[in-house]
């Protein structure tokens, strides 16, 4: 019966009852439409029981509650999750433990000369930055690194500005700069962005160096400018970030725990001078990690 009700309140039938009850209403009070219609007085009054009814029904189907005509859903069984949109700083919940200004070396990073057959130069910092200034002194390819003076992590996020203060002549063509982490011993990844704007991930392997992803360029890229690089390390995933924009993402199972840090390489007789600046580490709590 509801169902009915609610289908005649959707149609003109409410509103033709009303107007033919207030019709015959009026035909049995005037008796008739004047030299139209005459009403003898009998039918005055079935006229005004007719017009008395359609209004009531009339204005019931208008005004009775049926859910306000609208069949309202009925809740699911189980509640349904609200889509999440993906986090894209997962790690921005992670306990922040580095947050380096260089305002000072407070801190102890590495500061020093250094002269080899391979390379020579220095590290330290210098008006609010850590600096890395380095001759390379032969074409084979020299790799020089600086460790950040805190613990060991394993899962955990690692951000730095860089800037190219001085490539010397032909430097583009045979420098680069970038981050190393998880490093131990004779293991270890290194993710490097060449002064010609193209990254590459290396991993070292007891001494052997394999390439996880080869050189790729970014273009637009200038790092003559102020530049991001970042890693994200969880587990055996490794995600690589250059200005907040995730460039590639791997997993693999060599290396869970180590060391981290800032480095520069060459692959020419040139020198390199790069600057970094803040330097942001955090690190997954131990709550949120598989196992536990």
């Amino acid at each position: 019966m509801e169902e009915i009700v609610k289908t005649i309140q959707g149609t003109p039938i409410p509103n033709l009852l009303i107007i033919s009850g207030i019709v015959f209403i009026l035909l049995s009070i005037t008796g008739g439409i004047s030299g139209k219609i005459n009403i003898t007085p009998q039918k005055q009054k079935v006229a005004s029981l007719f017009g008395t009814g359609f209004l009531i029904i009339g204005l019931l189907l208008i005004f009775i509650p049926v859910n306000g005509g609208i069949d309202h859903p009925k809740p699911p069984s189980t509640p349904v999750p609200v889509p999440q949109p993906p986090n894209p700083k997962s790690w921005e919940s992670w306990n922040k433990v580095v947050d380096e200004t260089f305002s000072d070396n407070a801190a102890n990073w590495p500061s020093d000369s250094t002269a080899t057959d391979f390379l020579s130069g220095k590290a330290g910092v210098i008006d609010g930055k850590y600096r890395l200034d380095y001759t390379f002194n032969n074409s084979t390819g020299a790799y020089w690194s600086k460790m950040a003076p805190y613990m060991p992590i394993s899962d955990f996020y690692f951000a730095a500005d860089f800037n190219v203060v001085a490539p010397r002549s032909n430097a583009e063509k045979g420098a680069g700069t970038g981050l190393y982490f998880r490093w131990s011993g004779t293991k270890g990844y290194v993710f490097i962005l060449s002064a010609n704007a193209k990254y590459a991930l290396f991993s070292l392997e007891n001494g052997v160096w394999k390439e996880i992803i080869g050189w790729t360029v970014i273009p637009g890229l200038n790092v003559y400018k102020r530049n991001r690089i970042a890693v994200l390390a969880d587990g055996p995933l490794i995600t690589l970030y250059i200005n907040d924009k995730k460039c590639a993402a791997i997993e693999d199972h060599a290396n869970i725990t180590g060391n981290y840090g800032l480095l520069v390489e060459g692959w020419s007789k040139d020198s390199f001078v790069v600057d970094f600046d803040n330097i942001a580490v955090y690190e997954k709590p131990d709550s949120l990690k598989s196992g536990l």
